[in-house]
């Protein structure tokens, strides 16, 4: 035999045929004292359901209430607390005046650290189209935000270093730079790379790859054989 299992379908359901079955007991089986039994349950259950109902309302009125009353207080707070920080910056000892209050003063804001030096710099090579790809770590200060790193390359010893490109430090290509302007038959190139923030840059990091080939069919391959911290001039 089926029945609703959802309570506020199953009261309904139990209350009207708990009815009838106290109204004509005999007809259905049962003795006038189990109908009763049952029509008892079903008017307490209605009682427990109707008075639940009635106490979720109440409480969803009173959350209601108490919501509005904090968004109040939060506001008037906020006033007042600006008129506390103006009148404390503008007397003789502002850490009075908010010991006065009982608030913490205002924390002076402590510069963000310049970016950190680039590490655990490796180099792969883009098996379709030939290109150099660098990826790297950077242990960058808490705080930090819109790092860039900045990537130069020279192809010579004696050379001066180029810029050739920058990455960001988020987002899938961060951290990674494609060198695609690589010149064809270069045996090895050296890299600069340093993370930029606004004006101040951190330790440049100088590496040097190397490129050969493996394998019968003379597969590129490219590795580190050195990396060191460099000072850029200013």
């Amino acid at each position: 035999m089926r029945y609703p299992t959802k309570i506020s379908e199953f009261v309904p359901w139990l209350v009207a045929r708990a009815g009838v079955w106290k109204t004509t007991p005999a007809a259905v089986g049962l003795s006038v004292l189990q109908a009763t039994a049952v029509d008892n349950a079903a008017k307490a259950l209605q009682t427990a359901f109707d008075d639940a109902q009635k106490a979720r309302q109440a409480s969803k009125n009173a959350t209601e209430v108490q919501n509005e009353a904090l968004r109040d207080a939060m506001t008037q707070l906020q006033l007042d607390i600006r008129i506390i920080d103006a009148f404390a910056a503008a007397s003789a000892n502002p850490a009075t005046v908010f010991a006065a209050a009982e608030l913490d003063p205002p924390k002076v804001p402590v510069p963000v650290a310049p970016p950190g030096a680039v590490t655990n710099v490796t180099v792969g090579i883009d098996i379709n189209t030939g290109a150099t790809i660098l990826r790297w770590k950077g242990d960058n200060p808490g705080g930090s935000a819109n790092v860039s790193y900045i990537i130069r390359r020279k192809l010579t010893p004696n050379a001066e270093f180029t810029f050739i490109g920058s990455a960001g430090s988020s987002g899938p290509d961060a951290r990674t730079f494609t060198d695609s302007t690589l010149p064809q038959g270069v045996d090895s190139v050296t890299y600069l790379i340093n993370a930029t923030r606004g004006s101040q840059t951190g330790p440049a990091v100088q590496v040097q790859v190397r490129f050969g080939t493996v394998g019968s069919g003379g597969n590129a391959t490219a590795m580190v054989v050195g990396t060191s911290d460099v000072k850029l001039a200013a």
